[in-house]
């Protein structure tokens, strides 16, 4: 469906246009009043509306009876140079583009929009836009095969294509697979329609595979497994006492000819004294890495206490439209498509925010999505919708099992250094943004990951790091949305203050040292943790990490509401400047924990090492821990853009950037030389974390 004439017409003016050498465009626009009701309704306002009704209901509100005035500006957009053949009598020269700057044969593949409501200069809608020609032989029709969905009904055609393109074609998806290993208990859906019951394998071995269920619970009132009930529940469950989301489970499981279904409150044992809980949490990832597949509830819950697993609003106003836009002097037809499609379907639904899902998604073999508006495939080999049957667009999204579980999980040796920790820093932080209900929870939801990793290489997981790359693994700093830290704290009791495990908030990672830019480390581990410790199959983790290296006092520090604007490492004053690659000092606690330690002159820095661009180190103290030390957070200096003007001692591997900023990174260049002087002339500490 095309999208409104308002939208049509910001499209084309902000277009990004092939003389321009930076892709910033602007325009102002006038949205007659929003209907939420109206059939054939715009994508792009609808994602507007949802935006201002959430974030500013007062101007969605107003936009509902009277026009609204729109500034739309083009936040992003990503230029690829298309091939232009060579004839047999052509020069090097004729294959060169237009000019210098490349500008002739540029195609516009990804528009990011900038909507602003008007109300507040500071915040505004995204919507991304992914283009592609029409005709265009790496997006063959085929691929962008498009149906009218508007049904309920479950596509089984669809999912039982999926699932034998799937099983011929992914040996990653098949390799995954234990035919040998079964849960402890399982549903068998062999009986009477209205009737399944318990088994317990060790007793019935099954006779085929078996899935599993995602879903998140609502308040709906059953009875569960406990050890009570177990005796009723092996020879019969009665079907309609269970919730909606657990009878469409079962009809879908059926109609792909699977006998066995695993569902956790029909599975474990729910009653607390019993202990079941505790020995199966520990199962839970061989439950959903040995399965055939996953049935994710993405929509499910909310405020309807007995929802379906699917209830599919229509797709017709998201398929992909056709744009008109002018390219270096001629017209071409576009199709572009929500480039939140996938997010809007798998990635941000309700199931994917809490810790759990993370795993069983992480570690089944094969996913499907019962989404906002249709059917999701995922898998080791790729993913797909029903809007998308064949496979999603190139550059459309990466797909996260395909990209970044998959390759973790295969034999360590087949990843460099520099993948493995890039990829683990990239599932620790999606996982640290989730939710858990019980936040004792945090290893446990986790330790199935950890385990399947370990079991593919020779190295050792450590409470959340590896040994391998465990350096990179302490340059931890807490996530703060919109300069405020969000809410949680550290859990001193669930693991050692230097791992990211004793965090409640999202963390993120600086930059790996990578082997291929300048690289120095100025700590060495001396001893880490007992395995037993490592957190893998336990509910907590603990042991001390010993480490040598330089320990420099950190004071003066000035403060802005809740962020550290300005402070001191030694003799050299060091101001904040934003952003995750620049210079920054974090704190793990609280400010008043961080001004505390300041002001009795218990706050230091730990360096840990240089890339080439900064140099990162963690916040320690020893003040009621002594004598071991405790990480209270992280430090990061860029030391990067510096002219040779300076005549300051050389270092390798540094790269000058002519129009930068230089005159801030000065004292993070001098600082780098001292350390890494001391450092080499082996004027190091031995310290032990705890």
């Amino acid at each position: 469906m095309p999208v409104c004439g308002p939208c049509h017409d910001a499209i084309c003016d902000i277009y990004p246009k092939v003389e321009a050498i930076y892709p910033e465009r602007e325009t102002t626009v006038t949205y007659p009043s929003f209907d939420p009701g109206a059939g054939g309704k715009c994508w792009i306002c609808i994602k507007h509306a949802g935006f201002l009704e959430h974030h500013y209901p007062a101007v969605y509100e107003r936009w509902l009876k009277h026009e609204l005035l729109v500034t739309v500006q083009a936040d992003f957009a990503s230029l690829e140079q298309e091939a232009q053949p060579r004839t047999r009598h052509s020069s090097s020269d004729e294959t060169l583009p237009f000019d210098s700057r490349g500008r002739q044969n540029m195609e516009v593949r990804q528009l990011i929009i900038f909507r602003n409501h008007g109300g507040d200069e500071k915040s505004g809608c995204l919507v991304e836009l992914k283009f592609y020609k029409q005709g265009a032989a790496e997006v063959p029709q085929t691929r962008l095969h498009v149906e009218d969905c508007t049904s309920n009904l479950i596509n089984i055609p669809q999912i039982q294509d999926w699932i034998g393109n799937c099983r011929q074609l992914h040996t990653a998806c098949c390799s995954s697979l234990s035919v040998d290993w079964y849960p402890t208990r399982l549903l068998d859906l062999a009986g009477d329609e209205d009737r399944i019951n318990v088994v317990l394998t060790q007793e019935e071995r099954p006779t085929g595979p078996y899935m599993t269920l995602s879903h998140r619970w609502s308040d709906y009132k059953y009875e569960k497994l406990t050890s009570q009930s177990l005796s009723r529940f092996r020879p019969s469950i009665d079907t309609s006492c269970l919730p909606r989301v657990f009878q469409q489970a079962i009809e879908v499981t059926r109609s792909l000819q699977i006998r066995y279904l695993w569902i956790d409150s029909l599975c474990i044992m729910q009653d607390i004294a019993c202990g079941d809980w505790e020995a199966e949490a520990l199962k839970m990832g061989d439950v959903y890495a040995n399965s055939f597949l996953n049935l994710s509830a993405s929509y499910t819950a909310g405020e309807d206490e007995n929802p379906s697993i699917f209830s599919p609003e229509s797709w017709n106003h998201v398929l992909p439209s056709e744009l008109v836009l002018k390219n270096d002097k001629e017209l071409r037809s576009n199709l572009f498509i929500d480039g939140d499609l996938w997010n809007d379907e798998v990635g941000e639904s309700p199931l994917m925010e809490r810790g759990w899902v993370f795993q069983e998604r992480f570690l089944a073999p094969r996913v499907l999505h019962f989404g906002m508006r249709q059917l999701a495939w995922e898998c080791n080999g790729g993913g797909a919708l029903q809007m998308f049957p064949t496979g999603l667009p190139p550059r459309f999204e990466d797909n996260y099992k395909k990209d970044v579980c998959w390759p973790i999980m295969r034999p360590m040796n087949t990843l460099s250094s520099e993948e493995f920790c890039s990829r683990w820093h990239d599932i620790v932080t999606a996982y640290s943004a989730c939710h858990l209900t019980f936040n004792t929870d945090k290893l446990i939801a986790f330790a199935g990951i950890a385990k399947i990793i370990q079991s593919s290489g020779s190295d050792e997981y450590i409470a959340g790091t590896w040994k391998s790359t465990i350096i990179a693994d302490l340059a931890w700093w807490v996530y703060k949305a919109n300069g405020r830290l969000p809410s949680g704290h550290q859990a001193a009791h669930r693991a050692p203050s230097w791992s990211w495990l004793s965090s409640d908030r999202q963390i993120c990672f600086h930059p790996y040292p990578s082997a291929h830019h300048k690289q120095e480390y100025f700590c060495r581990v001396m001893e880490t943790p007992a395995r037993e410790a490592a957190g893998v199959s336990v509910l907590s983790a603990n042991g001390i990490l010993e480490l040598q290296g330089l320990i420099l006092p950190v004071d003066s520090l000035e403060w802005h509401n809740m962020e550290v604007k300005s402070f001191k490492i030694g003799n050299f004053q060091f101001n904040s400047c934003g952003g995750p690659e620049s210079t920054n000092l974090d704190y793990d606690g609280s400010r008043a924990d961080i001004m505390s330690l300041e002001s009795q002159q218990q706050l230091f820095v730990l360096p840990l090492y240089a890339t080439g661009r900064l140099m990162v180190g963690i916040l320690i103290s020893n003040l009621y821990t002594y004598p071991g030390w405790r990480r209270v957070g992280g430090v990061s200096i860029q030391y990067q853009n510096i002219p040779p003007e300076l005549h300051a001692p050389a270092l390798d591997g540094w790269i000058r950037i002519p129009d930068s900023r230089w005159e801030i990174h000065i004292d993070g260049y001098k600082l780098y030389y001292e350390i890494s002087t001391a450092f080499q002339g082996d004027k190091v500490t031995s310290i032990k974390l705890v």
